[in-house]
């Protein structure tokens, strides 16, 4: 991804399938982000504690993956994204990384 911006290598079709494989990838990893939030969710509620910890998490996956995801989605364009990523993988993104995709450009 780096080497693309900085024009070290050229853009392609195989980047392309790069980029979708690892937005699907996160996808994926997103939709157990959100069942491990709603576990905790489940004890801090049990426990009669704040959302610290899920405030923690959530903000841990939206700096680790939010930039880099949208890059890649801004590359390849949120049609292709959509039509390679589940529903359920979508909207699991969507959710995790706190941006309505279905409005993004």
């Amino acid at each position: 991804m780096y080497r693309i911006i900085r024009g070290d290598i050229k853009y392609n079709e195989e980047s392309d399938e790069a980029f979708l494989s690892l937005v699907q990838n996160v996808g994926i990893l997103c939709i157990s982000v959100l069942k491990y939030i709603s576990m905790l969710d489940e004890f801090e509620n049990g426990v009669g504690g704040s959302k610290w910890i899920i405030e923690t998490e959530h903000f841990y996956w939206i700096q680790k993956y939010h930039s880099k995801c949208l890059f890649m989605i801004n590359i390849v364009g949120l049609k292709k994204v959509k039509e390679r990523l589940s529903d359920e993988q979508f909207r699991a993104l969507s959710l995790v990384l706190q941006v309505d995709l279905n409005k993004y450009k």
